[in-house]
């Protein structure tokens, strides 16, 4: 299993780890010019930001328990098909593969509720970001037109970099949950590789 389909999960992992942290430096870049024009819009930007992380640390949680169980159910899943199929004649004939096909079913509709519950972790924090993203820069033009007096054409250019950084902030999260998501993957393939390594065959 960790070399038919878990080592291909590690491998999609990494290219989500890369566009993490590219995401995570478009968020430095950007709150840093928001910094020089308006230092009000950016540490709005960066204490959004804050919190919204803290809050997501349960749903993170979730996802790498979600994630490691998954490669124990994928696991599982190839093993009993296989043993199905390795034993298929002595199971017909002894009137139990239908014992056989009941477990397989339901280790397959424990996969799919798993594949469900981690990908609905993942639209609801895209869905929230985005709507936590209209609300704080709605009520930063708000506030600064209503009560700050200002006219809308001085903050259009804050407010683009205020928008770049909170997308960022979303795209960085939501990445790094796809990229706990295949954790348990990271984790069997490097238990593997140990266990090849332990086990050697020294040549010499």
């Amino acid at each position: 299993n960790v070399i038919s389909r878990e080592a291909g999960t590690v491998s999609g992992s990494f290219r989500t780890f890369v566009t993490m942290l590219i995401a995570g430096l478009s968020l430095i870049v950007y709150s840093t010019f928001s910094m020089y024009i308006n230092w009000l819009f950016t540490s709005i930007v960066v204490i959004s930001g804050i919190i919204l992380h803290l809050s997501f640390s349960k749903v993170r949680a979730r996802v790498t328990k979600l994630s490691q169980k998954f490669t124990t159910l994928s696991g599982k899943h190839q093993n009993i098909l296989i043993q199905y199929f390795n034993n298929f004649k002595y199971l017909k004939a002894t009137a139990t593969n239908d014992r056989y096909l009941t477990t397989f079913l339901s280790v397959l509709s424990a996969l799919r509720i798993n594949r469900f519950k981690r990908a609905a972790y993942n639209g609801y924090t895209i869905a929230l970001f985005e709507f936590v993203k209209v609300v704080l820069i709605c009520t930063t033009v708000l506030v600064a037109t209503k009560l700050g007096s200002a006219d809308l054409a001085t903050i259009i250019v804050p407010l683009l970099f205020m928008n770049r950084s909170l997308t960022s902030v979303m795209t960085y999260q939501a990445n790094w949950q796809r990229f706990l998501s295949s954790s348990g993957a990271i984790k069997a393939v490097a238990d593997a590789t140990s266990v090849l390594d332990i086990n050697r065959e020294l040549i010499g």
